[in-house]
């Protein structure tokens, strides 16, 4: 029970997470793109998935004799099998950490509205880009780690450090996407330090 709430518990706020970035790129425009975090169950384990998701009703009474269990019997003697047995190899311990890891329950992509509207999925277009267009959804993905990472406002008030170390950030994006990333990382209060080329001073 105890695993169930904690994974659930860490799904849902990665989600709250991820909107909350998606609430801040919905005001930033990259040279005409907008760009927007997309998650979803991941395939290879939804059955699990949908386990952990129904599991809010635990707890009111013994495990195995609750609605919950008989409506979710297979699946949940299956995840508990394989959580719990004694791993025989290397790739079966792997397989049992990936069960109790919550990033391993949603698959990510980012969609990139276009000027005229079309979008498309980053995961389908990487490799047609140009390197400024290649450096922004990194950046976007740095931005959202960060704030996971600092548990941007969880804390419930109490200070905590928002620094972001970089090496020659921003490297191949032009002035406008520069501008765009830096407003990103300033909306989250982040604050930058990077080291960068004199040449490039200006632009920053």
């Amino acid at each position: 029970e105890h695993v169930l709430h904690r994974l659930r518990e860490q799904i849902q706020l990665a989600k709250q997470k991820l909107d909350q970035i998606n609430a801040a790129l919905g005001g930033i425009d990259f040279h005409g793109e907008k760009y927007r975090f997309k998650y979803k169950a991941a395939e290879d384990v939804h059955e699990f998935y949908e386990l952990i998701n129904n599991a809010q009703v635990l707890g009111t009474g013994p495990l195995f004799e609750s609605e919950f269990y008989h409506a979710h019997q297979e699946a949940f003697d299956r995840f508990y099998e394989q959580l719990t047995r004694v791993p025989l190899s290397d790739e079966e311990r792997a397989a049992q950490e990936r069960l109790s890891d919550y990033r391993s329950y949603l698959e990510y992509d980012i969609e990139v509205t276009h000027p005229d509207g079309q979008t498309s999925r980053w995961s389908k277009i990487m490799d047609q880009t140009s390197g400024g267009e290649t450096q922004t959804p990194f950046y976007l993905t740095i931005a959202a780690s960060f704030v996971q990472l600092y548990r941007i406002d969880e804390r419930s008030g109490r200070p905590t450090i928002r620094l972001v170390a970089f090496d020659e950030a921003f490297s191949k994006m032009d002035q406008g996407r520069i501008a765009s990333t830096l407003e990103l990382f300033q909306r989250f209060n982040l604050q930058i330090i990077t080291a960068t080329p004199l040449e490039r001073c200006e632009y920053l």
